[in-house]
């Protein structure tokens, strides 16, 4: 049994300790799962944080609204890719979705990043650093940050895994890149979405995928680091409403740094709110020898592409 998402985790561990086979604790699932758990068990090993606290319905709202300023970031405890949470400076709204499987987190104006770890026997065999190039939209393998930023940022990775024990698997750690170093975001004892995982595959030459199921069955997989190219996801969604026409597909198949391309709506269906990072109607996989070409050919391909869409009110 082996959880390759979020919502798999913990029924994959029960599932594990069903059979007798080979797992984790119960306490490292609820460390890598819960946010809240994970706050208070990290933040006790010193890690640097955004202030938290939870967000039960007694709160004084007002108080930490005081202490940790406005706007303020309510979590789902349990969620990942962004599904559940509000970024708000109207009390009464946060107020109103208070909840004791929330918590309350300071907004940090940072960008963001995460760290991809393969582990096996203790060991940290692999690591990848991903850029959020545009949240939720543009992942960049690997983060072409300064030396000193991306020292500091492993440094802070290795310090988590070490705190938490982690025996073996693939772990996924997000980031503020803030002005004082990096802040610990959260961390996910499972690969990452935003096709990251295809995106290492691309740009170091080995199969994250089967990697991954190495780690999962005691394996030790063959890594290779050459790190002589980026990739790049574009993850696309244009927005609620009825999808009315496609331009510049066409154009985007033709340009030579494209690798990979799905397209899952047509012309006339609908399209949903987007509720979190892994609802997109498609995405387009790009690889090229040098970051800034890359860039250009990401820049091509959303210059290219237009949807038009007719929104429900209209």
């Amino acid at each position: 049994m082996i959880a390759s998402g979020e919502s798999t985790v913990a029924p994959a561990y029960f599932l594990r300790r069903l059979l007798m086979t080979r797992l984790n604790s119960l306490a490292l699932v609820e460390r890598c799962t819960d946010k809240l758990i994970m706050k208070d068990f990290l933040a006790e090993a010193d890690i640097p944080m955004t202030a938290y606290t939870p967000a039960k319905k007694s709160l004084d709202l007002k108080r930490v609204s005081k202490e940790l300023k406005l706007p303020l970031v309510l979590k789902d405890r349990k969620n990942s890719g962004g599904r559940g949470t509000i970024v708000s400076s109207n009390l009464e709204e946060i107020e109103k979705n208070l909840s004791a499987d929330r918590l309350l987190e300071k907004y940090v104006n940072a960008p963001e990043a995460s760290v991809e770890s393969f582990i096996h026997d203790r060991k940290i065999l692999f690591t990848n650093m991903t850029q959020y190039f545009k949240k939720g939209e543009v992942n960049i393998v690997p983060a072409n940050f300064k030396k000193a930023e991306i020292n500091r940022i492993l440094e802070l990775n290795a310090k988590v895994l070490e705190a938490l024990k982690i025996k073996w698997g693939v772990t996924h750690l997000e980031v503020y890149r803030s002005k004082i170093g990096p802040l610990f975001g959260e961390i996910a004892l499972r690969p990452p979405g935003g096709y990251i995982m295809d995106l290492i595959s691309l740009s170091y030459g080995f199969n994250a995928w089967e990697a991954f199921l190495d780690l999962e069955m005691g394996l030790a997989p063959q890594v290779k680091r050459p790190n002589d190219l980026y990739s790049a996801a574009v993850l696309l969604h244009p927005g609620e409403g009825t999808l009315l026409k496609i331009t510049g597909w066409e154009k985007v198949l033709a340009n030579s740094a494209v690798v990979k391309h799905r397209l899952k709506v047509k012309e006339g269906e609908r399209i949903g709110p987007r509720k979190a990072v892994s609802e997109e109607v498609g995405h387009i996989s790009l690889r090229a020898s040098f970051h800034p070409a890359l860039i250009d050919a990401v820049s091509a391909v959303e210059e290219s592409l237009k949807f038009s869409i007719r929104k429900d009110n209209q």
